[in-house]
């Protein structure tokens, strides 16, 4: 789930999963201006609730995954910019 707010540059979001009691992900995503392009920056927070075994592989599974969605994001702006942009 996702708000974003345009005049902050902002994105706040939460992953909702059929887990919810176990594992707790929000964060926020700040687009800043950087020259002549657009950086963003993300800062989040990942909770389970899990014995520590477990917990540790879930969290590295997760951040792999949205490490990987992340570079996926990015490479998708950059095509719409580059067909949009005039």
């Amino acid at each position: 789930v996702q708000r974003y707010r345009p005049l902050a540059h902002e994105l706040h979001f939460h992953v909702e999963s059929p887990a919810n009691d176990r594992v707790h992900m929000t964060g926020l995503i700040r687009f800043l201006a950087d020259g002549d392009g657009v950086r963003r920056t993300i800062d989040a927070e990942l909770r389970i609730n899990a014995p520590l075994g477990l917990g540790v592989i879930v969290e590295r599974f997760v951040v792999a995954e949205s490490e990987r969605g992340y570079r996926r994001m990015g490479e998708f702006l950059q095509r719409w910019l580059d067909e949009h942009a005039t």
